[in-house]
């Protein structure tokens, strides 16, 4: 069902009289917008061609070892104006996805996101380079009549994390190939996964732009690992498990690669391929659909440093306890006088005059906020929202209950920290995305966006002891931090933007051979 703006979804079947009766949920669809410039220019590529790819409900960002599990649908099109901007304005909440754009002579640029909210603006920068292309080849000791999945990795500015990532399903020959393909670091991870084994090989690559790389055999590193999943005091019947792998490199830059898996419970599986560093395993029991969390099993998680080759690894799921941990839902209205959208509200919990949880929101509207597994206690609930603030004392949260809360004692917000942005020149930045952290305790507190001027402002409320600021430029190399010790009044920063140097392409250390 479709109304203007909305998107239902049949959310309960009828199971009982009137017959031929259902409830149907209209939730606003969200907005993704933004715009596609050349890299090397920074102008806009007018009538690039923009393309959202949405992901499945279950498993993203991880990759999944079974055809048509975690793949890419056909999502959303739209084409730049002459300025390079696009407006994507039906895009259904709830899903992640990867936002793509093509121009008329081949460039290209793509990007990952994360769900979003219902109602919410999402803005989304696409920088297009001259693209690329990679090829290559499965490993030669590839199960025969086995699918392998090959994905192609981003690596992120700075050498941090994956960005983004491509797959290719190999059904039928050996050879695999990316096209359209963004210059910069890359890692190709190869997957294939039989009854009672999971192979793994990994290459880190540069793509370079108009050209053709050729990364030649995918290798399976000789290391092995015996895992096998428990549930605890389950009767030893074969179910299945899903179980989440998270190879993380073993200095740094620390980069993780996710992979998602299903094995057999009970049942001793290989592992083979995997690199030498650190591993973290989450696992849980499926339901009789497959996907959902058991209801009777907690779900569990081991980390453990792979240094030879035949480990042996046994996980137990433990059974569920009752609830520790309890959720707020708190009600917006809008301050008096005010009649624009609430921009980006965000809440703060605070406990002893120290802040414990916070929550910002992206987009706009008055959808209430969430703050779930909040430990049990009573706290003072402070929102801010346009330049006003307001707070609640006495807001009690109990493990496993949803506690509900309201502001409405709105009054403007009379301390705020200003800066600028700039590049080591001393010309401004603008459009640099700010990450705004409290200093004690690293919670995240918003993202600002710079103007036009580079300037940024931070309303103060609650008592941070200290603010940091981390500004990246829209291309993403760029970056600056700068911290802000006192809030008692007026605190005013600059943030140098300084380019990244690429990291060396080894996003995963290569194990040593036996």
């Amino acid at each position: 069902m479709d109304a203007p703006g909305h998107l239902g979804k049949l959310e309960r079947f009828p199971t009982g009289p009137p017959p031929g009766i259902v409830e149907i949920v209209l939730t606003p669809f969200a907005r993704i917008e933004g715009r596609a410039i050349r890299a090397t220019t920074s102008l806009g590529v007018s009538g690039a061609r923009v393309r959202v790819r949405l992901h499945s409900d279950f498993d993203r960002p991880s990759v999944s070892l079974h055809p048509g599990d975690g793949a890419l649908e056909d999502g959303l099109h739209a084409a730049a104006d002459s300025l390079g901007a696009f407006a994507l304005p039906r895009v259904p909440p709830g899903v992640g996805a990867t936002v793509t754009a093509e121009a008329e002579d081949g460039a290209y640029a793509e990007a990952a996101i994360d769900p979003l909210s219902p109602g919410e603006t999402r803005t989304v920068p696409l920088s297009l380079d001259a693209p690329t292309r990679i090829v290559g080849r499965l490993p030669s000791s590839h199960p025969p009549g086995i699918p392998a999945l090959v994905r192609l990795w981003e690596v992120s500015a700075g050498g941090r994390g994956f960005s983004s990532e491509r797959a290719r399903w190999i059904t039928d020959g050996s050879s695999f190939e990316f096209r359209r393909v963004s210059a910069g670091p890359k890692l190709l991870a190869y997957c294939a996964q039989t009854e009672y084994a999971l192979f793994f090989g990994f290459v880190p690559t540069e793509a370079v732009a108009s050209s053709t790389v050729d990364t030649g055999e995918i290798p399976i590193a000789n290391t092995d690992l015996l895992l096998t999943v428990v549930p605890e005091g389950d009767s030893p019947v074969i179910r299945d498990v899903r179980v989440l792998l998270h190879l993380l490199a073993s200095g740094p830059p620390r980069r993780s690669y996710p992979v998602t898996v299903v094995l057999r419970s009970h049942v001793e599986t290989l592992l083979r391929g995997l690199p030498h560093g650190e591993l973290r395993i989450t696992a849980f029991l499926a339901d009789e659909g497959g996907k959902e969390h058991d209801p009777l099993y907690e779900p569990a998680e081991l980390r453990h440093r792979l240094a030879t080759s035949g480990e042996r690894l046994v996980m137990r799921l433990p059974r569920k306890q009752a609830p520790r941990e309890g959720t707020v839902v708190i009600a917006l209205t809008k301050p008096p006088g005010v009649e624009a959208d609430l921009v980006a509200p965000r809440a703060l919990l605070l406990s002893g005059g120290r802040l414990a949880r916070a929550q910002p929101m992206r987009g706009s509207g008055t959808n209430p906020i969430v703050l779930q597994r909040c430990a049990p206690g009573v706290y003072r609930l402070v929102v801010e929202a346009n330049g006003y603030w307001a707070d609640q004392d006495g807001v009690e949260i109990r493990a496993g209950e949803e506690t509900r809360a309201s502001v409405e004692n709105w009054r403007p917000v009379e301390r705020w920290i200003r800066g600028k942005v700039r590049a080591e020149d001393g010309t401004p930045v603008a459009s640099a995305s700010v990450r705004v952290e409290d200093s004690a305790t690293g919670i995240w507190l918003c993202h600002l966006e710079s103007g036009a001027d580079g300037s940024v402002e931070l309303p103060v409320v609650g008592p941070q002891s200290g603010v940091l600021f981390e500004a990246r430029t829209v291309s993403g190399r760029g970056v600056g931090r700068a911290s802000v010790d006192s809030l008692h009044g007026e605190g005013e920063f600059v943030v140098i933007v300084r380019e990244e140097s690429p990291a060396p392409p080894s996003p995963l250390s290569p194990p040593e051979p036996r």
